[in-house]
């Protein structure tokens, strides 16, 4: 582009090209394996080394750099195609270090230096916006990840359509007018511990997007449990957020707590990373899952999530153990109004057009609904006030177990008037639990058995 211009003399030229040299031999000696900035490395030494193939090294480079993004691309990214940070961006970025070096090696007929596993695996973390990505585009907010906008990764999947022959890619990236729609509406990511349900691939579909899976280090939160909500083209229940990096770690510190997730604590503490998946059983007309995580070192959480009639969602929490002391649910929505109902233990958001949600738990002895302060951030560095509140119930060293049945109900136009009971109240952690639920006189039973 530039290097016949007048200012770019032979002094310019050998400064630039010694700066390349030494930067690649810079690199030779550092390999930061596991992380990101080991991959942008990576990167960059293929793109010397190939870019200049006169440099006497630049062999030795080229190959070190593939063997790194070979090794890389399988201690960075689970057999499920998700990156090990779990955070929706770094994830893309990753996809795009391990794609670029590749594309720049079929671009010099080097594609042999990777192993035929390598291209499979980019296409399964392609597939992970797809299958964790909202009906508009925008992302679940797990960990330090921003929603994004409506249809931000476009440009994305129709790239990864033509390289890879995907037909849903290219559903995706044309807003459904080309393609064809992904064959499934149920997701599992069993080894990131990352799981979606929706009830159709339209801009209104219903979907709810679910974490409970191991620590992803600095850019993970610990929220084992907590999930988005999203139906009608609004995100009813997002995650708060990461809201900022670095400068004010007491603002980062409030945004990775526990109890500001849709999730349960012992006390107000922050839980540790110890999922389990014990059941994953998508349906035609209804999706199971149930996951739990040793949340405190006296305490479980175990949480099964019915998606009904891929309309609404009953939510089993179950806290048991010896752990005493305050057991919260926490839940929070969407900015603005929203209407409280302490005596029938509901919240329901009030926008006056477009989609609603209700939440409601089943009353039991002890039960009560308080408001919490909420905070939601969509963009880095801002953020902005929402509803959020907490079922407490106060649990003894004695009791063992507390189970809690919360209704999530997202609507257009009326709260649907849905009763649950559960027949027999069997023990909590129990392998085998059956629920009844009755909408306009209609008893529907939902179950799973572990």
């Amino acid at each position: 582009r530039f290097v016949d211009a007048p200012a770019f003399t032979p002094e310019v030229l050998v400064a630039f090209l010694n700066s390349c040299y030494d930067h690649a031999e810079f690199l030779m000696t550092s390999y930061r394996t596991g992380s990101n900035w080991g991959l942008m490395e990576a990167e960059g030494m293929a793109f010397i080394a190939l870019t200049f193939p006169e440099f006497q090294q630049a062999e030795t480079w080229k190959n070190e750099a593939f063997r790194r993004l070979n090794n890389e691309i399988n201690l960075q990214v689970y057999p499920d195609g998700h990156q090990r940070e779990l955070a929706m961006g770094y994830h893309l970025g990753c996809i795009d270090w391990f794609l670029r070096s590749y594309e720049l090696a079929k671009m010099n007929g080097l594609t042999h230096a990777f192993s035929p596993a390598y291209l499979d695996r980019i296409e399964k973390m392609c597939e992970v916006p797809m299958k964790l990505g909202h009906p508009d585009g925008t992302n679940a907010q797990f960990g330090d990840a921003w929603a994004g906008t409506p249809g931000q990764h476009s440009d994305r999947f129709r790239a990864w359509a033509t390289l890879f022959g995907r037909e849903d890619f290219r559903y995706l990236a044309t807003a459904g007018k080309e393609g064809a729609p992904p064959a499934e509406t149920a997701f599992s990511l069993p080894e990131s511990g990352l799981y979606s349900m929706r009830s159709g691939w339209d801009k209104d579909a219903i979907c709810l997007v679910l974490k409970c899976g191991p620590d992803g280090g600095g850019h993970s939160q610990p929220d084992n449990g907590t999930f988005e909500l999203y139906a009608g083209g609004r995100n009813l229940m997002p995650d708060a957020g990461s809201y900022i990096y670095s400068g004010d770690p007491e603002g980062r510190a409030w945004f990775r707590q526990t109890q500001v997730h849709q999730s349960l604590t012992l006390n107000g503490k922050n839980s540790a990373y110890a999922p389990t998946l014990h059941l994953w059983k998508p349906g035609k007309n209804q999706d199971v899952l149930v996951v739990e995580n040793a949340s405190y070192e006296n305490l479980s959480h175990r949480r099964a999530v019915f998606f009904v009639d891929k309309r609404y969602f009953v939510i089993v929490d179950e806290a048991f153990g010896s752990g005493a002391g305050e057991v919260d649910l926490h839940f929070q929505l969407t900015p603005g109004e929203a209407l409280f109902d302490h005596k029938n233990l509901s919240v329901t958001s009030a926008f006056q057009e477009g989609w609603n949600v209700h939440v409601r738990s089943q009353p039991q002895p002890g039960l009560k609904l308080e408001q919490e302060e909420g905070w939601v951030s969509f963009v880095y560095t801002k953020k902005e006030a929402r509803p959020a509140f907490r079922y407490r119930i106060q649990k003894t060293a004695e009791t063992a177990g507390i189970r809690l049945i919360t209704l999530v109900a997202p609507f257009e136009e009326k709260i649907p008037e849905i009763e649950i009971n559960i027949p027999g109240n069997p023990p909590v952690a129990s392998p085998r639990l059956v629920i009844q639920v009755t909408e306009n006189g209609k008893r529907k039973k939902l179950a799973y058995r572990l």
